[in-house]
């Protein structure tokens, strides 16, 4: 910061060009003969701003550049940008030309979409110290772009275009930063060269005393929840940024400011995070805006961040998110900017991260500290040894793009199970955006989003239309299998561990329901541990974790020795001034983790120390120095049973019921289920929720369906194999019943005219004068059978027998009057 007295002429000349600025004109339009317009005065409107922007970039550490005057590209033909931009008039793609004193920069824009949600959630404290929503700010977050310097290979453009031109400008080694003159109406902004972080700005220790994260993250992955699921294509970061009352005072008490430096922060990371294929997307904005439940001014990062994630995880009402970023508004923490829970993303506590951004700081400055602290919590360690200036250097650099070595390490983290909650994209109907059919987020109105025609390679999806091709019912999601959706019940994340629990597809959805596991403080391994985030905390357990396999928790003098110690090896956490604590002899089993049967030669060499307890007992724990803004992972962890009915929180060990434990499964799941995380029941095989007091199938309201719903399918296959066939059988008889008809009363006429012949003995015997000596007669010849009608069978052949007595004669017929005269005598 410069004195007053250095900065003080230069307000005495500023002055006196302000108030002679009428006389001035005049001269200059008199002598000129010329009729005076805004555009002539121009040149000593931008002499004023000039002293005023150098004596405040004198105090705020900019390298001062050009007083510029953007204009808008419209189809060749070039409109000035007047500093108050109506939000009807922002546009998908837009390009902007820049003179300066260098040459003219063009900017090509693309507007940021999908980075800020619908429902984003505005907190911020009542006078009475509650938790209340704000209402709609009516503020536009249309207006966020991002883009390329045109002709500059690999630059980078962040800007807003809210209130004129306000964002960096990225170059190869030269980073530029635009801002509006305040309160010029001619369209006036500053253009300056962002200034080289200074080299004790950092959120690690030096590099000579760090080993590559990055090397050591297999290691301590493991001591997180581990997921089976598949690497998904797009990652969706759920945010949510909290921001101190030092910083609610710095904007003037302003929620509305507070929120656009939000907005505007997110909007730089989401394009930092883009080429590793992640999202981000701002959900939440919390402002401590009467103090800070959490002392914030003490010199140790990590007491606050551990603070920052006690307070969201025991605050009621907060919305979820799967990164919570605190914002503090002073200083660094003794050189440290920021600091971060490496690889916790999806943690409700300790998926944490903050950083510090006081008064005059450069918030397109800020965005590489935040994202860097993202980073952390997405599991990537510091890239020190990759070669290059990248994001995750453990020295503010200044940098925008992250290394080879970032992008493996968050590989890793999905590979091995972790992240689960960023394979669901958030609902189309929580994304704020206008639709823009064609990058790769669904939004209000689309039923998929699989890139553009030339990207997209999902059959399911038509890029054309960002609609579902016909007969598909969805597009992604762990519930989504070719195009359709999975039955209702069909597990789709399974319980990792005994203190995990299962989701399931509920038939309508493509999404898998939110991950949910036992509440904390459940019991687990026989009632000798507790559940903790979603993890039955176990020393042996944590060794292994720790060392690898044949590990196991050393005897309790190796805890008090090594603990109460209070240096790298052996702590309970560290002091306000950076310093470890020693342990007390009751917290000294929630210190370091000390363990057993230790391969020294399978960990990296200058981070194990080995001693002797008094008993001659080998004893491992180690320092795996991750940076001052990485939490050591040596530590024991949260829930680990310390003591008969007692747990570690915080590197003490307290009464168990410090976890957080409430659920009276007797009474509220009927002794037929647990809680879960959200304080719902989980109902056992056989039970139904939400209650588990009828019969039903299990599971909870959280985690879908636990059976398979077979009903469809037992309904098809009795319709297609037993009531279909029926049916076609009646139809065939009624179309085909005269014919039926007609063969079935021909069939009793033949009945009829073919009756069964009687039985005579002398049938196949001749006549009694038939001579003896003719031929028998066979029994086809007395038969015929015919297709058409019977016929009688043929007489036998013989001579004609004599002829008998030839019959009486007629008598005559009576005469005419014959009856007549009888009839009436």
């Amino acid at each position: 910061m410069q004195s007053r007295e250095k900065i003080l002429p230069f307000w005495f000349l500023f002055f006196f060009l302000l108030r002679n600025r009428s006389t001035m004109q005049d001269v200059v339009c008199h002598t000129a003969q010329l009729k005076c317009s805004p555009a002539m005065w121009k040149p000593q409107v931008a002499l004023l701003w000039l002293l005023i922007i150098w004596v405040e970039n004198q105090a705020f550490g900019l390298s001062l550049q050009n007083i510029v005057f953007p204009q808008k590209v419209e189809e060749r033909v070039k409109r000035q940008l007047d500093a108050r931009n109506e939000e009807q008039g922002e546009e998908d793609r837009v390009s902007y030309s820049i003179e300066t004193s260098n040459g003219t920069l063009v900017l090509n824009l693309q507007r940021n979409r999908g980075f800020v949600s619908e429902d984003f959630g505005r907190f911020t404290y009542s006078t009475d110290g509650g938790l209340q929503t704000l209402n709609g700010s009516g503020l536009t977050h249309s207006c966020y772009y991002h883009g390329e310097v045109e002709g500059v290979p690999n630059s980078l453009v962040v800007l807003s275009t809210c209130h004129g031109l306000s964002g960096v400008v990225h170059m190869d080694d030269m980073h530029l930063a635009i801002d509006p003159v305040k309160n010029s109406s001619e369209g006036a902004h500053i253009l300056y060269e962002l200034d080289k972080p200074s080299p004790n700005s950092m959120c690690g220790v030096g590099e000579s005393e760090t080993v590559p994260a990055h090397m050591l993250l297999p290691m301590y992955y493991h001591l997180k929840r581990r997921k089976r699921a598949a690497l998904a294509t797009t990652s969706f970061v759920e945010m949510g940024i909290v921001v101190d009352n030092l910083r609610y005072v710095i904007n003037t008490l302003n929620s509305t400011a507070v929120e656009v430096e939000a907005v505007q922060l997110a909007n730089y990371a989401d394009v930092m995070f883009r080429p590793l294929n992640i999202r981000i997307v701002l959900t939440s904005l919390t402002i401590w805006s009467q103090s800070n439940p959490i002392d914030v001014t003490v010199s140790s990062a990590g007491k606050v961040l551990g603070d920052f994630s006690t307070w969201r995880l025991n605050t009621k009402g907060l919305k979820r998110t799967d990164i919570s970023h605190l914002l503090i508004g002073h200083g660094s923490f003794s050189g440290v900017l920021g600091m971060a829970f490496i690889g916790t993303v999806c943690s409700p506590s300790y998926g944490s991260s903050l950083s510090t951004l006081p008064s005059g700081a450069s918030l397109s400055s800020h965005a590489t500290v935040f994202a860097h602290e993202v980073g952390h919590v997405l599991g990537m360690g510091h890239d020190d040894s990759c070669a290059g200036n990248y994001i995750m250097h453990s020295t503010d650099m200044g940098a925008q793009t992250f290394s080879s070595c970032s992008s493996n390490d968050f590989e890793s983290l999905i590979l091995r199970g972790g992240g689960m909650c960023l394979r669901n994209p958030p609902d189309p109907n929580q994304v704020l955006s206008i639709p823009v059919c064609g990058n790769k987020i669904v939004d209000q109105g689309e039923e998929c989003d699989c890139g553009t025609v030339q990207e997209c390679t999902d059959r399911c999806c038509n890029p054309s239309t960002c609609k579902l091709t016909q007969g598909s019912q969805c597009a992604q999601g762990l519930c989504c299998q070719d195009c359709q959706f999975k039955v209702a019940g069909t597990p789709c994340r399974l319980a990792n561990n005994y203190c995990d629990l299962p989701e399931y597809c509920n038939g309508t959805y493509g999404l898998c329901p939110v991950d949910v596991y036992k509440m904390n403080g459940y019991s687990c391994n026989n009632s000798k541990s507790y559940c903790f985030n979603g993890v039955c905390q176990i020393y042996d357990a944590q060794c292994q974790d720790l060392f690898g396999t044949g590990t196991t928790k050393s005897v309790d003098e190796c805890f008090q020795i090594a603990n109460m110690e209070g240096n790298v090896f052996g702590n309970c956490g560290t002091n306000s001034n950076g310093g470890y604590v020693k342990c007390s002899s009751a917290d000294v089993m929630c210190g370091k983790l000390v363990c057993t049967g230790v391969n020294p030669n399978a960990i990296l060499n200058g981070f194990v120390t080995t001693f002797y307890s008094t008993n001659r007992n080998v004893c491992f724990n180690a320092d795996y120095r991750l940076g001052s803004d990485v939490p050591d992972p040596g530590m024991v962890q949260d829930g680990t049973s310390c003591d008969q009915g007692k747990a570690c929180f915080n590197h003490a060990c307290v009464n168990a019921s410090n976890l957080g434990y409430t659920c009276d499964t007797k009474v509220k799941c009927n002794d037929n289920g647990v809680c879960n995380n959200k304080g719902n029941c989980h109902c056992d095989d056989g039970w139904a929720p939400p209650s588990c007091d009828h019969r039903g199938y299990g599971g909870s309201i959280d985690s879908g369906p636990a059976h398979i719903d077979t009903s469809l399918r037992d309904g098809l296959l009795i319709f297609f194999l037993l009531v279909l066939p029926i049916l076609i059988l009646i139809t065939v008889m009624v179309i085909k019943r005269d014919a039926l008809r007609r063969r079935f009363c021909r069939r009793k006429r033949s009945s009829r005219a073919n009756p069964q012949p009687a039985t005579n003995k002398n049938v196949n015997k001749p006549p009694g004068n038939a001579s003896k000596n003719q031929p028998r007669t066979n029994f086809t010849d007395v038969f015929t059978i015919s297709h058409n009608l019977p016929q009688r069978p043929k007489p036998p052949v013989n001579n004609p027998p004599p002829p008998l007595r030839p019959p009486p004669p007629r008598p005559p017929a009576a005469p005419q009057d014959y009856w007549h005269a009888n009839l009436y005598k």
